[in-house]
């Protein structure tokens, strides 16, 4: 259960994971012998195969034709998402999805992925890094268009616990379920600790025999304050803790704290800044670990809560009345080391520079003028164009966080506007009014979801099973979104040009929401700071300026850590990278390098303690001839040739005859 105290708000919420089920096929027993060997540290020792393994001469490996995915892993997030949307989207909202998903798939797919294509080759012929899959272009295509049109309830509810969790159970073989655990309290006396939900993500169940350090990494998911949840982040945390015990020949432990704050816009700033310092705190103060041998670590929107938690700690957010109230959070010890993702530095409409066309377009009067200024950027092929974040999502998710949006909004289609059509029809439903009838009854079809479940009742009888398996994946106070007719924008565009109301203020000052314009020469971490990010993606710039005032900054100090930059070439470096990479890189050992990256920061905070696996990540080796191990991987992406690895992959073959489908 999760960390809670006198007045919380809502009731202990469930492991991420379900209790793992016996797993009675081969491929599944693989999967888990697999995930839980991969995490020992120890790439030599292989798990003893299983007594009925085939022990016929197995076909050759088998690579994966859809990235770092499956077909069956398709399929089980397939029926798990299609089931999560029927009980949570109204219909008029699934109908307005499958509208614009046909007309982008007849219309605009196959041109956006040529273009995108061709600068993937063009940037491949310039850093030497091999070109993407096809299916790796589809998915970033696919998601960047979702993102201007359904940027809160579609990617939600892909991204919730509820569809990545059975993912995760399948791709694992039911290990994770050994693997993760609820936080639990164990609270002073008389000393309240406010709510707040966490996980343990440990490698092993216990610390190896020689492990002589410890590494406890907390870790703040992304997703723009309202999407992802740590479900979505178990596999690659798992696989980044692998590496970690492998690359210090099992010296150093490595755990995780994985942070499940609330998302907006059931909750608004600074309310997951705050569950984040509350989560800090109580490492520190309850579960007793050293500040030295704490690792922050975040991604996207997580590496700002992150950067935002340093500039609290440091006691810059005493102007702050939101978050002084409750106590003063510069008495805590700052971490040793901070590892960020893709973080998001600077969110102000009129100065960040992710909104430089945004701002363009906001200025142009008329409609033709948006439409050749959205054709000039469109012509010019800037790199951010292969990434697969939007900046109107983007702005989006900010104006949601900082309440400038009081509900989201997404692109009306057809049955939207059937659906108002009929709401300000008024219809009553009469024997002697046919017409009135239908209309009363299509418009409440329209307005509800296909499953309704009595999950979210607002009385306290008790509600039944089957009801409670059909309740929403978002509340539907929280799921209820603004449509509006394109090409309206899904923001408002009055702050892009410099217009900050009351209600704005936050937004385009608070260094809270925006963390480059903190004092970073008052941020001392022991053992440094650690940046990667991609040089396709549209934070890039904002990124590069901020943590170049932070090295500057650091070395006027004198201070002897500072900060390390990774930049990500070539057409994968998007997004996140290490975790898109892993599941839509078109070979294993690319699928592996962002992963290891990140466990060669974390080992940073022992650096007396990393050995060289030898394998070189740069992009320009052959990393088809380079052995990479892969922890907690699926049996195919190990390409070795034990006896194991052999049985393993044939069971999954035979796993995936069985359901018609050939390999």
């Amino acid at each position: 259960m999760a960390a809670t105290g006198p007045g919380a708000a809502h009731d202990v919420p469930p492991a991420p994971h379900s209790p793992a089920r016996p797993t009675h096929s081969r491929g599944q027993q693989a999967r888990q012998r697999r995930t839980m060997h991969g995490l020992s540290g120890d790439a030599r020792a292989a798990p003893t195969a299983p007594p009925d393994a085939p022990r016929a001469a197995p076909p050759p490996l088998a690579r994966p034709l859809l990235g770092g995915l499956y077909l069956t892993d398709l399929l089980v997030v397939s029926v798990s998402l299609v089931a999560n949307l029927l009980r949570t989207c109204t219909l008029a909202e699934l109908l307005d999805m499958v509208w614009f998903g046909t007309v982008y798939l007849l219309f605009r797919l196959a041109a956006q992925m040529r273009s995108r294509w061709m600068l993937s080759k063009r940037q491949t012929r310039l850093s030497g890094s091999g070109a993407p899959c096809f299916f790796s272009v589809f998915v970033l295509c696919g998601a960047r268009y979702i993102l201007t049109r359904f940027p809160f309830l579609l990617p939600r509810v892909t991204l919730a616990q509820e569809t990545t969790g059975p993912l995760v159970q399948w791709r694992t073989g039911g290990a994770v379920a050994h693997l993760v655990a609820p936080l639990a309290p164990r609270t002073e006396p008389g000393a309240p600790i406010p709510p707040f939900r966490a996980y343990w993500i440990r490698g092993e169940r216990r610390a190896p025999p020689t492990a002589r350090r410890r590494i406890v990494v907390l870790f703040v998911h992304g997703g723009g304050f309202a999407l992802g949840s740590v479900a979505l982040y178990t596999e690659p945390l798992l696989r980044v803790l692998g590496h970690v015990a492998k690359a210090s020949a099992g010296r150093v432990r490595a755990e995780c704290v994985a942070l499940e704050y609330d998302l907006v816009p059931g909750v608004r700033f600074p309310a997951p800044l705050l569950q984040c310092l509350r989560c800090y705190a109580h490492l520190v103060e309850v579960e007793r670990i050293p500040p030295e041998q704490i690792v922050l670590c975040g991604d996207s929107a997580g590496g700002g809560l992150v950067l935002s938690m340093l500039l609290c700690l440091t006691g810059q957010a005493r102007n702050e009345p939101r978050l002084g109230t409750e106590r003063d959070w510069s008495l805590l010890p700052l971490p040793a080391r901070a590892v960020l993702i893709s973080p998001v530095v600077d969110l102000r409409p009129h100065a960040a520079r992710v909104f430089d066309g945004l701002r363009q377009l906001a200025a142009a009067r008329t409609l033709r003028a948006r439409k050749t200024v959205a054709r000039r950027l469109l012509a010019q092929g800037t790199p951010s164009a292969l990434d697969f974040l939007a900046p109107e999502a983007l702005l989006h998710y900010a104006q949601l966080y900082t309440g400038v949006l009081r509900r989201p909004r997404r692109a009306q289609g057809p049955a939207e506007t059937l659906r108002k059509l009929l709401a300000s029809y008024a219809p009553r439903p009469g024997v002697l009014a046919p017409v009135q009838t239908l209309a009363f009854y299509t418009l409440r079809l329209l307005s509800r979801p296909l499953l309704r479940g009595a999950g979210c009742a607002a009385s306290g009888a008790p509600v039944p099973a089957y009801a409670r398996a059909h309740a929403p994946v978002v509340p539907p106070g929280e799921a209820q979104s603004d449509a509006v007719l394109p090409p309206a924008p899904l923001y408002r565009t009055s702050a892009l040009l410099g217009v900050h109301g009351a209600e704005q203020r936050t937004l385009a000052t608070s260094l809270l929401v925006n963390p480059a314009l903190g004092a970073w020469d008052e941020v001392h971490l022991a053992r440094g700071l650690y940046v990667t990010y991609g040089c396709n993606e549209v934070l890039a710039p904002d990124i590069d300026a901020w943590a170049t005032r932070v090295r500057h900054a650091w070395a006027a100090a004198d201070w002897p850590a500072g900060v390390d930059v990774h930049v990500e070439p070539g057409p994968d470096g998007v997004h996140v990278w290490p975790f898109a990479t892993m599941y839509l890189a078109a070979r294993q050992s690319k699928r592996e390098r962002g992963l290891r990256t990140l466990a060669r920061a974390l080992l940073q905070l022992y650096p007396d303690e990393a050995v060289d696996d030898g394998a070189d990540l740069s992009p320009q080796v052959d990393i088809d001839a380079v052995h990479f191990g892969s922890p907690a991987s699926m049996p195919s992406d190990y390409e070795e040739e034990h006896t194991e690895d052999r049985a393993a992959q044939l069971a999954w073959e035979q796993e995936l005859m069985q359901l018609g489908l050939r390999v």
